[in-house]
């Protein structure tokens, strides 16, 4: 074997080692999706990250986005889990080990932002308690995004883990214990929080808020994060179905 040969093989095990160290302290599903892009598959120009959800109605649910992708798109028209788009077409695949990749400029997909060439989707093993199918956006080549795909692959087994614990996690926590967290959660929000809150609530993005409360975009993001670790959701829809179920909304 080259030394190419064992260089590959030392970057692949210590970056499956820094993903399962990462892993090992329990992030948010968030955080998760953003070591991904910014950390992990960095290098094949990963530009987004996202996880769904197939629902019992037939579509799926945006559990957490990060980084090029629009959730709202993405609620207001739903991926159909019996259709033929990237994520049902993951759904399919019965063992996690294959990661399909699609090329933006031949199938539509609203909720991918401009940027994003090639999507990579796969699913989690149907052991999990709960399944999930994983997105990369990335930006390039599509031998750029073949090695992202194969990249991903090879992080699937943690990742399905971390998953499969994740949604046992949420299936599992006492409705009780759940709400006095997000009470807790509630009472420690700023009032700048609050108020994002309730305009992420009225669908508003990043940019029309920050215009909104005259403050730059980047701060809002920083502070929508911010609401998400407080609440211990993932995402903007999973923060404001958690609010309404604790009135924060009323007056």
């Amino acid at each position: 074997m080259g030394d190419a040969a064992h260089e590959r093989i030392d970057a692949f095990d210590s970056r499956l080692a820094r993903l399962g160290q990462f892993l090992a302290a329990g992030p948010s599903a968030l955080a998760v999706l953003e070591y991904l892009t910014v950390n992990s598959l960095k290098e094949w120009r990963a530009h987004a990250a996202w996880i769904a959800c197939p629902q019992p109605t037939g579509v799926f649910d945006l559990e957490g986005s990060y980084g090029s992708v629009d959730a709202h798109s993405f609620a207001a028209a739903p991926p159909s889990v019996w259709g033929t788009n990237p994520l049902a077409l993951a759904l399919e695949i019965e063992d996690g080990q294959t990661a399909l990749v699609t090329d933006l400029k031949q199938t539509t997909l609203p909720f991918m932002g401009p940027d994003i060439e090639h999507l990579i989707t796969c699913s989690t093993y149907p052991a999990a308690q709960v399944r999930y199918v994983l997105g990369i956006g990335c930006e390039g080549s599509r031998e750029m995004a073949d090695h992202c795909s194969q990249a991903l692959l090879e992080m699937t087994p943690l990742l399905a883990t971390y998953l499969g614990l994740h949604g046992s996690r949420l299936s599992t926590a006492p409705e009780n214990s759940r709400s006095a967290g997000s009470r807790d959660a509630q009472s420690s929000l700023t009032p700048r929080q609050s108020t994002i809150l309730r305009l992420l609530s009225e669908n508003m993005k990043n940019r029309e808020i920050a215009f909104a409360i005259g403050y730059s975009e980047s701060t809002v993001r920083i502070e929508t994060i911010a609401i998400y670790e407080k609440l211990g959701v993932s995402g903007r829809r999973e923060a404001v179905r958690v609010a309404e179920r604790l009135g924060m909304f009323e007056d």
